[in-house]
């Protein structure tokens, strides 16, 4: 561990009592990614949790990132699942892309292609690459579908305006 690093971590720790949602983070980071301390899981979920408890949207992504990996806590997609949808509905965009994938599959979740299909727009929305070329794909998949009379056509997908306020 670098000096600067080990300095940077006690000075963060003198603080961590004062509930800053992002020194918490930035600290759950910290021990996350072992940048200045010892790479710990069980502790950056700690601080994570802290940082979430209060509401900071990337500690929900990084709650749901954990919990699907099953870093630091045991594996649980459900719990990934809520976690991102916190994060999604404030907007996260690789949060949007992950809960797009989880309906598209399945996991965790009910499968569901519309809303797969919704979460994915929003994060294609905001430029992220993933979504963008899994937009295509579940576009592509509910055109394919057979619709019922009690269920939207396909057409209702092409546009994000008409859908966005069916589903959100």
């Amino acid at each position: 561990m670098s000096k600067k690093y080990s300095i940077v971590i006690k000075d963060i720790s003198l603080v961590k009592g004062q509930e800053s949602s992002y020194i918490q983070y930035d600290l759950g980071n910290r021990y996350y990614r072992g940048q200045g301390a010892t790479q710990d899981f069980e502790k950056a979920f700690a601080y994570f949790n802290l940082a979430a408890e209060q509401g900071y949207t990337s500690a929900h992504y990084m709650l749901g990132f954990m919990y699907i990996s099953g870093q630091g806590v045991t594996r649980n997609t459900s719990q990934a699942f809520n976690w991102w949808k916190l994060a999604a509905n404030q907007g996260h965009t690789a949060a949007q892309s992950n809960l797009s994938r989880l309906y598209r599959y399945g996991q965790g979740v009910k499968k569901d292609l519309p809303k797969a299909f919704k979460w994915c727009k929003l994060a294609a929305e905001q430029g992220d690459e993933d979504a963008l070329h899994n937009l295509k794909e579940i576009e592509e998949q509910l055109q394919s579908i057979q619709w019922s009379d009690d269920t939207p056509s396909p057409q209702l997908f092409s546009t994000v305006q008409p859908w966005k306020s069916a589903y959100i």
